[in-house]
């Protein structure tokens, strides 16, 4: 939107960087995959100049913010709201005068999820999502603040985890995905990479819903291979606040079912 070019980088099988040579007019950003590149954040400082870098922590809202240029962050992945981010910079700058209107128009896809059936509302997330597409930078909406203000930041980073550290006790044998975890890691999903393979499908049918990233690499012949695996064949499993140990155990009985891995080991 603003017109500035975009060179694009490779990753290596750890989501490290392998190629950029930012040029010293250039600003470096580098993304907190799924919450779990806390490794690959401080090896990117360490590496280029931190002046330059902007950290994109909207996967992972509960790291701190860097040393560095910028981080930004994304709370409608983690919780129940409509919209509105946040950004931490050394830049000196001034907050949007105007104030997002669009909030209330956003929010039927999350009230469908409470009184209704979660299908049911995915059209209503998808033209939420399409709402905020193309939008010049605006101050938080009072709505979107004031949920923000009543959530319980500290049980839900706890449960996050404990979902996340059930997920890796059972799936890591069998799991491509190079995890390496942290104590201090709050993240978006679990990320499981079968190394036989899984269909996503096979998981909707039986009401478990992963998202697909970046759909267009598969047709890319310049991304590398691990890319496009990671694109193509990556589970990304829920283990958010909602997940309760009944619901997390059927996940698990239904991959060992779908996924036929002996390494998956079922309650």
């Amino acid at each position: 939107m603003a017109g500035i070019p975009v060179r694009r980088y490779g990753l290596d099988a750890e989501l490290q960087i392998v190629d950029a040579q930012p040029g010293v007019n250039d600003w470096l950003l580098y993304v907190n995959y799924f919450g779990v590149c806390r490794r690959g954040v401080m090896e990117t400082l360490r590496r280029f100049d931190s002046e330059r870098i902007i950290i994109d922590n909207s996967q992972a809202f509960f790291n701190p913010a860097e040393d560095c240029l910028a981080t930004i962050y994304s709370p409608r992945k983690f919780f129940g709201v409509p919209d509105g981010g946040y950004l931490a910079t050394k830049l000196d700058m001034r907050e949007p005068e105007e104030i997002d209107q669009g909030s209330i128009g956003r929010c039927t896809h999350l009230l469908r999820r409470l009184g209704d059936e979660p299908e049911k509302g995915y059209a209503d997330f998808v033209a939420a999502d399409s709402s905020l597409s193309g939008q010049e930078p605006k101050r938080m909406s009072r709505l979107t603040q004031t949920l923000l203000s009543h959530i319980p930041y500290g049980a839900i980073g706890a449960k996050r985890k404990e979902n996340f550290a059930l997920l890796h006790e059972r799936l890591a044998a069998s799991n491509g995905f190079p995890l390496d975890p942290r104590e201090d890691e709050v993240s978006l999903c679990y990320p499981y990479l079968p190394r036989c393979g899984c269909d996503p499908e096979a998981l909707r049918a039986k009401r478990i819903y992963v998202p697909r990233y970046w759909p267009k690499i598969a047709v890319s012949n310049v991304v590398p291979e691990f890319e496009v695996t990671l694109a193509q064949n990556t589970l990304f499993l829920p283990c958010d606040q909602r997940m309760t140990e009944k619901l997390m155990e059927r996940m698990l009985q239904v991959l060992a079912g779908e996924c036929s891995f002996d390494e998956v080991s079922a309650a």
